[in-house]
């Protein structure tokens, strides 16, 4: 019987398998607002979150607007700017003006709705699709002003 020796072993083969992508998809109607006539109208959206980036996308006037990012709240800040840019509105609490979410809730749909001058509380959060009766339609960039705003508020 011959001696088996580390050189006469075959080495380990290492069989590289694709990883599985797990992807979750879920649908939310918002309520949405065309400048141009004052018309409201339900719109679609859909929410696409995969382990790396979450897309957002909605089908409107025979056209597709899709927006990702690493997280719900940033994506839905840019489509909510893609169709604020063609005459949209989103009546919702992720497009008020005092929206905001903190890094730890980087991981879900909520939201803090913020108040000058007052902690972020529990109890003012929402759901960023949830219905808002608002008349103002601010972007991402308003919204960050406002966040600003707020935590020097904070300071007083």
């Amino acid at each position: 019987m011959p001696l088996l020796t580390a050189a006469s072993c075959n080495p380990l083969m290492i069989i590289k398998t694709k990883e599985v992508m797990e992807e979750y998809v879920e649908n939310e109607n918002v309520v949405a607002i065309r400048f141009a006539d004052n018309t409201e109208f339900e719109l679609p959206i859909t929410i696409t979150d995969t382990v790396d980036v979450v897309t957002i996308s909605v089908s409107l006037d025979s056209h597709l607007y899709k927006a990702s990012a690493d997280n719900e709240f940033s994506a839905f800040q840019k489509l909510r700017d893609m169709l604020l840019d063609k005459g949209i509105g989103l009546k919702c609490c992720g497009a008020m003006i005092n929206a905001h979410q903190s890094g730890m809730m980087a991981t879900c749909s909520k939201v803090y709705l913020l108040t000058l001058g007052k902690p972020a509380l529990l109890k003012d959060t929402a759901i960023i699709y949830d219905y808002a009766d608002i008349k103002e339609f601010p972007n991402t960039l308003e919204q960050e002003r406002f966040v600003e705003e707020w935590f020097k508020s904070l300071e007083k």
